[in-house]
């Protein structure tokens, strides 16, 4: 059975990858560019972007995995395998064809990022365990990001299936778990990333969400409450969109105003004079990106609700468009950063264009990215599903 598309899951999918394209790591080629538009805020910009547009992937990682009812009850080992093998399939194979990119572009050709990775480093990359047993590549750190928190899902599936209230407690039990270890190892070796801890609360809030919209017990009231909102009440989305975006500046300016511009060094630094320093920093920005997700629901609620009473065929289109869109949006941020580099060091060093030019040329190639990354994904899922169909047949066979 084909899953649900959600037009809002789709968008929000696709301004994430938008932020990381433009207002993230496309200054990491044209920085001289952008440092014009410093005057106008966009350091400040670029650093608040990245919480939002990672919170935004870890955000709809978990919504995605807890939306699926199959994954709500993995209590055997057949169900634990099938979860698994899921991920598998769907993260490694366009992954390894990144890593060999990232390798290539920045390893052996040394263009613009350098990278000197060593056999272990290696090693943990090519099985996505970067998070915890290496110094992460830039970009690709985040498969190894979601890779544990796929590991530890299955353990939040089976111990609150039954009973959905204990799904905040488990994981909060889990954080404090990993907690401890890490402050265990720490004191020997420094081993896991703290990007771990900052986004871990954005992929259980995605969990949650999911529970809340496909909750049986719940649908109903959603359902009225839905069609009420709807039909006569879009002014209260628009104040929620408001309110939550009145907020999330107060805190983007608080947190600013208390770590100036940077806390990872504080949550790293696990003296006992900055715990607490370290444990506000994590629900400041983990707020902030809460915060952000619930303006950009609410506002394209509110999207969804006039584009779909205008014409049911432009909402059609529109939805066919995002879903194509949010399919490429995986390939495009394992894709990308080799693409700028080696465009660049195309346009710089070959054709000897300044760097406005370059910087035209790299925004133009973003649409032709999007439909290279659709073929990428749609080639690999087509070879999986043929060589799933054969084993099958071949199983069937036997």
């Amino acid at each position: 059975m084909a899953r649900e598309r959600l037009l809002e899951i789709d968008i929000l999918r696709v301004i994430a990858i938008l932020i990381v394209l433009l207002l993230i790591h496309l200054h990491d080629y044209i920085y001289i560019f952008y440092i014009n538009l410093d005057r106008f805020g966009f350091y400040l910009v670029n650093h608040i972007s990245i919480y939002y547009s990672i919170g935004i992937f870890v955000f709809l990682s978990g919504f995605g995995l807890h939306l699926q009812k199959h994954n709500r009850n993995i209590n055997t080992i057949n169900k634990l395998s099938l979860f698994f093998k899921r991920r598998f399939f769907g993260i490694y194979p366009v992954y390894w064809i990144a890593l060999g990119l990232f390798l290539i572009v920045f390893q052996f050709l040394g263009i613009i990022h350098i990278l000197n990775l060593d056999s272990f480093e290696l090693f943990a990359h090519f099985f996505g365990l970067q998070i915890f047993f290496a110094n992460p590549i830039f970009t690709l750190w985040f498969i190894g990001l979601i890779v544990i928190y796929y590991c530890i899902y299955p353990i939040i599936s089976y111990t609150t299936y039954s009973q959905r209230k204990m799904i905040f407690p488990v994981s909060f039990a889990i954080f404090i778990f990993f907690t401890l270890v890490d402050f265990i190892i720490d004191c020997i070796i420094n081993i896991m990333d703290s990007r771990f801890f900052i986004y871990y609360f954005i992929f259980i809030t995605g969990i949650i969400a999911a529970d809340i919209y496909e909750n049986s017990k719940l649908l109903p009231i959603n359902h009225k409450i839905s069609k009420l909102l709807m039909n006569k009440y879009v002014l209260i989305l628009f104040l929620s969109a408001l309110l939550s975006i009145l907020i999330n500046l107060f805190l983007v300016i608080q947190y600013y105003s208390t770590f100036q511009g940077t806390y990872i060094e504080v949550i790293e630094d696990q003296t006992e004079s900055n715990t607490m320093m370290s444990l506000i920093a994590i629900i400041m920005v983990n707020m902030i990106i809460i915060t952000f997700i619930l303006f950009l629901f609410s506002v394209l609620i509110i999207y969804s609700k006039l584009t779909s009473e205008k014409s049911k065929k432009f909402s059609e289109i529109q939805s066919r468009f995002f879903s194509k869109l949010a399919y490429s949006s995986f390939c495009v941020y394992l894709f990308h950063r080799p693409i700028f580099a080696s465009l660049t060091v195309i346009l710089r060093e070959i054709f000897h264009i300044d760097i406005y030019s370059i910087t035209i040329v790299l925004i133009l190639s973003i649409p032709p990215m999007f439909c290279l990354a659709f073929l990428i994904q749609f080639s690999v899922d087509t070879v999986l599903e043929r060589v799933g169909a054969a084993s099958r047949k071949n199983a069937y066979l036997n």
